[in-house]
């Protein structure tokens, strides 16, 4: 066998590892925008609840977010 060549449970382990690493870099590619998407909105809508002081700001976030977009 040659000492660069890999063996069949190797080059399995290898695609399950890369088949990981592109999903995860996937998901952490959407998910940070989704959530900063809608913590404004749903504040906004008291879905989740925040103290009367930081409401008014984050809901400027979602006002600011939407007038770019």
């Amino acid at each position: 066998m040659a000492s660069g060549s890999v063996t069949p449970p190797q080059s399995t382990t290898q695609n399950r590892l890369r088949v990981f690493a592109n999903a995860f870099k996937g998901y952490m590619g959407v998910m940070p925008l989704v959530a900063a998407a809608l913590a404004p909105l749903l504040t906004f809508l008291k879905a989740i609840p925040t103290y009367e002081s930081q409401r008014t700001t984050l809901a400027r976030a979602e006002q600011r977010a939407v007038q770019e977009g």
